[in-house]
């Protein structure tokens, strides 16, 4: 997939989705945040922030968006120690 950045202003980011209708957009606070929302989609997987999952969902037809990988469930250890 091909997207386009842009910057909108002084608010932020425009990503765009070449050959699409200007529909496919979303906005992001920082060239970060796009370069990150964008290497996500081409990887397949799912952002784990809420902001960029919205993002995600405006950029990619339902079909594409269905396909992508759910972020697995972080680990935390409860005990706090180190087991090798």
């Amino acid at each position: 997939m091909e997207f386009i950045v842009k910057k909108d202003g002084c608010h932020g980011f425009v990503v765009t989705r070449k050959g699409y209708p200007k529909e496919y957009h979303a906005h992001t606070s920082t060239a970060n945040g796009a370069r990150t929302l964008i290497n996500l989609i081409n990887q397949g997987l799912l952002p784990r922030s809420v902001y960029l999952q919205g993002s995600a969902r405006r950029l990619l037809t339902n079909d594409e968006y269905q396909r992508l990988k759910r972020p697995k469930q972080k680990y935390y250890n409860t005990s706090g120690h180190n087991k090798r």
